[in-house]
């Protein structure tokens, strides 16, 4: 048997794992290796522009936005990227990561209530949310804003949310299809980062 990707300037072990992801073409090889930039999300995900201009108004304003994750891996670091990101811009975070044994998974009414008690106007969930159907019900009759970020399979209809960044909104082809909740974190804290750099220059 051949040693695979001899072209590339790899160790040995890395060429035979790539060959084993079925990347047994050099140029194939090399784009997984260097992949070509991914295109503009805001081009991917119609609502993501909205979502930022809601949140450069709540930290201008200091406003209390709450930020709803989960207390897997992907939550916590969804949650922990947009609480630092949001801080640093100026507004009133509150990261809240529900107890499963207590509260269940992800959004439900009763923090809601705690939430509009404590005077949020914003909520952001992150790696959950988009099947909460009775607690973002509970939040259009507060007039709370809501944000969903999540990339779990809708079991209902889409619903109607202030804006929603989720895989199934983009085209079938996009590259933005497989991420994970920390990824559609990751893309709305660098779109706001870049709103907020421009807004310096």
């Amino acid at each position: 048997e051949s040693i695979p990707l001899v072209e590339l300037e790899l160790p040995l072990i890395l060429r035979v794992i790539l060959a084993r992801r079925g990347l047994s073409e050099v140029a194939k090889a090399s784009e997984y290796i260097n992949p070509s930039p991914p295109p503009n999300p805001l081009d991917h995900f119609p609502q993501l522009g909205k979502a930022v201009r809601r949140l450069v108004v709540a930290c201008n304003k200091n406003e209390k936005v709450a930020i709803c994750g989960d207390y897997d891996a992907d939550g916590m670091t969804s949650t922990a990227l947009l609480t630092r990101v949001l801080k640093e811009m100026g507004a009133k975070v509150i990261p809240l990561i529900p107890s499963r044994l207590k509260e269940g998974y992800g959004l439900n009414t009763s923090m809601v209530d705690n939430l509009h008690i404590e005077g949020v106007t914003l909520i952001i969930t992150v790696d959950n949310g988009i099947n909460a159907t009775e607690a973002i019900n509970a939040i259009r009759k507060k007039s709370i804003d809501l944000i969903i970020t999540d990339h779990h399979i809708l079991q209902t209809e889409i619903p109607k949310v202030f804006s929603l960044l989720h895989p199934i909104t983009t085209p079938k082809d996009s590259p933005y299809r497989d991420l994970a909740g920390v990824g559609l974190a990751y893309i709305l804290a660098n779109q706001l980062i870049k709103q907020d750099k421009a807004s310096l220059d």
